[in-house]
């Protein structure tokens, strides 16, 4: 008994890792790209790429519809330089 309840434990945490990583929009911005991973109310915004970022208005980014459930910002190496207003009202 003990052996299964391990067992189901661990699948229930690799299915758990799995749904927090999945990929929920991604695309351009500049050189560089964007993508947006995690669950509504947590996610991660990634950019990388090697280059500049675009520059946005206060509510343009292609993320801006999501901005109240960004919890985190991964900003890669590479990226040189982040493009104005990219997180504005983040």
């Amino acid at each position: 008994m003990k052996k299964l309840t391990l067992f189901l434990a661990a699948a229930f945490c690799l299915c758990m890792a799995n749904k927090t990583m999945a990929q929920v929009a991604s695309g351009t911005t500049g050189d560089c790209t964007w993508t947006l991973t995690g669950t509504s109310g947590n996610y991660t915004l990634t950019i990388s790429g090697n280059g500049v970022m675009e520059d946005y208005s206060s509510s343009d980014a292609p993320w801006y519809s999501y901005r109240t459930d960004i919890k985190s910002l991964d900003i890669q190496q590479g990226v040189t330089i982040i493009g104005n207003w990219g997180f504005a009202n983040c």
